[in-house]
């Protein structure tokens, strides 16, 4: 009973997060990809090197949105007229 409440809690807890993704202050590397609109595999190396900060929390890598919003904001290239 206790693992299928668990289940139930964090279902709802992941449901209210997608919702209110702006609530959210890091992301896991595959979901700052996606925010990011590039692909996991792309997203990584950049990570490792450090190139965009993470936190290393457990086992879990995390990015947090700041960062991510800052580090795309540094790439982004005037439109050539």
């Amino acid at each position: 009973m206790d693992d299928e409440l668990r289940k139930l809690a964090t279902d709802a807890i992941r449901e209210f997060l997608s919702e209110h993704d702006d609530a959210r202050l890091a992301l896991s590397v595959e979901e700052a990809a996606e925010r990011a609109g590039v692909s996991r595999a792309f997203l990584y190396p950049y990570v490792l090197s450090g190139e965009l900060p993470s936190l290393l929390i457990g086992r879990r890598r995390l990015v947090r949105v700041e960062t991510l919003d800052r580090w795309l904001a540094a790439r982004e290239t005037a439109s050539v007229a």
